[in-house]
């Protein structure tokens, strides 16, 4: 009886391990693009709770069909009076 090979097992787990998080990862986004779809929640308020950015989750809400609301507006850099 052989050996089984130790690399191609942890090659067979790595790739189990990299479907699974690709899996999960499209669900998040699934989640997210619902949330939005339903107005509960915005790009910035799942980023503020999340690990990706919000040009992240935009650009994720995109490729389901959902339009994010814009960014706000860029805070403006305070100039000193005089």
């Amino acid at each position: 009886m052989t050996e089984p090979d130790p690399v191609a097992a942890a090659s067979e787990q790595c790739q189990r391990s990299q479907k699974k998080a690709d899996e999960d990862r499209a669900a998040f986004f699934d989640l997210c693009a619902q949330r939005v779809k339903n107005g509960v929640d915005t790009a910035d308020t799942l980023a503020a709770r999340s690990f990706p950015t919000a040009v992240t989750i935009r650009k994720e809400l995109r490729v389901r069909g959902v339009e994010a609301l814009p960014r706000g507006p860029k805070a403006r850099k305070g100039t000193a009076n005089g």
